[in-house]
């Protein structure tokens, strides 16, 4: 959905705005190098066309209609439709021209011409226009021609209701026989019906849904995708038992917001008192990703830190640390463990950390002779059995 008037669409996710659209694709298979003159096939010497349609032996009738324009020679034998086979031998159905004449011939066998075989009394002129008709009514198979595409002759006609062999493929233009039709045939005005249905023609069309990058409203652009939804969690690990990995990627430049707290430390060392560990450092804060890039975060397990880290598209594997918290330093008997430092930051080229960050902080320290571990600088995480906590989470494109 898509507004204009009091919504800022360019904050519209990835996900907001898609095209749907059937796309057309050619419903034949081209052979060799016929030539094509918009949708008019010619120079059938050079190569041929076939479509698929194999339900011709069970319908109770069919019709298939071709517009051709003839070339100089209408004499010589030249074959416009044929059903192919793999060895050339069995043929349901032709439409040809020889001799001056149309012929049409059908097969229940693919070898005889046992349901209709003839040439038509109508002498075929030479470079012109027609539209031809292959029919079999369920009682009676017959052929037609006509100059307008509107009135049709009746030209080679035989009573029989037994069905055609079966050809699954059909060859346009003889060349698979060695039978070059010499003129062209207009694919614009060509179909197959099957029961009174048509069932083919020379486009067939498939549904495509295309994700829109950019909208504009005359020189307005009023909408540019982006990287993620905005407020889309890319992902988020608390408190893991082992350390844990998760990863997005930034295909466009936006800001996002990291937490990063490092992991926990459970050590202690007693004697006449109990010494505990620090706590880990942590980060909460917006940055901006200037450019396309891989992003991950490491979240830190027992003594381990917790890493928001960034890698080029073109180099996956060589992960570029921005924030690094660690975990608490571990008690001793000289007392209780240290804080851990402060986060270590490195944009690497690629983030610019937002000002003010609303945590960036080391650790606190443990108890000398106390009852406590440091205290967690952020929702318990990063002290004692506590371990780290990793969120990223993506707010929009601009700064």
């Amino acid at each position: 959905m898509l507004f204009l008037k009091e919504k800022k669409i360019r904050e519209y996710g990835s996900s907001g705005l898609f095209l749907t659209a059937p796309l057309p694709e050619n419903n034949f298979e081209i052979h060799n190098n016929p030539t094509f003159e918009g949708r008019i096939i010619t120079s059938f010497a050079n190569g041929y066309i076939s479509n698929s349609i194999s339900a011709l032996p069970t319908a109770d009738n069919w019709e298939i209609q071709l517009k051709i324009i003839t070339g100089s020679d209408v004499t010589s034998p030249q074959m416009i439709y044929n059903g192919f086979h793999p060895s050339y031998e069995k043929r349901d159905v032709e439409i040809a021209v020889n001799g001056g004449h149309f012929t049409f011939v059908c097969s229940s066998n693919g070898t005889s011409a046992d349901l209709i075989g003839g040439a038509g009394a109508y002498t075929v002129l030479p470079n012109t226009t027609y539209w031809i008709r292959a029919k079999f009514t369920g009682l009676r198979y017959l052929f037609q021609y006509s100059t307008n595409g509107t009135n049709f002759e009746d030209d080679i006609s035989a009573e029989n209701s037994t069905s055609v062999y079966e050809n699954i493929s059909h060859d346009w233009g003889g060349k698979s026989i060695n039978l070059a039709f010499n003129g062209s045939i207009d694919l614009n005005e060509c179909y197959i019906k099957i029961n009174n249905v048509v069932a083919w023609t020379q486009y067939k069309y498939t549904t495509k849904t295309y994700t829109i990058q950019q909208a504009y409203l005359g020189s307005q652009k009023v909408f540019d995708v982006q990287a993620y939804a905005p407020s889309y969690v890319i992902g988020e690990v608390a408190n893991p038992s082992e350390q844990q990995i998760f990863n997005g990627v930034m295909t466009k430049p936006g800001v996002i917001q990291i937490h990063c707290i490092g992991g926990g430390n459970t050590t202690t060392w007693s004697y006449l008192g109990t010494n505990y560990s620090g706590s880990a450092a942590g980060y909460v804060g917006d940055a901006y990703i200037a450019r396309p890039c891989n992003i991950r975060m490491v979240v830190g397990a027992r003594k381990q830190a917790s890493l928001f880290q960034i890698s080029d598209l073109t180099t996956p594997d060589n992960w570029l640390t921005v924030i690094q918290c660690n975990s608490g330093n571990s008690a001793s008997a000289s007392g209780g463990g240290r804080a851990a430092d402060a986060p270590m930051l490195n944009g690497n080229g690629y983030v610019e950390l937002l000002q003010p960050p609303a945590l960036n902080r080391g650790g606190n320290g443990g108890d000398s002779s106390g009852s406590h571990h440091g205290a967690s600088v952020w929702g318990g995480y990063g002290t004692g059995s506590v371990n780290g906590y990793g969120k990223l989470q993506y707010l929009r494109k601009y700064r």
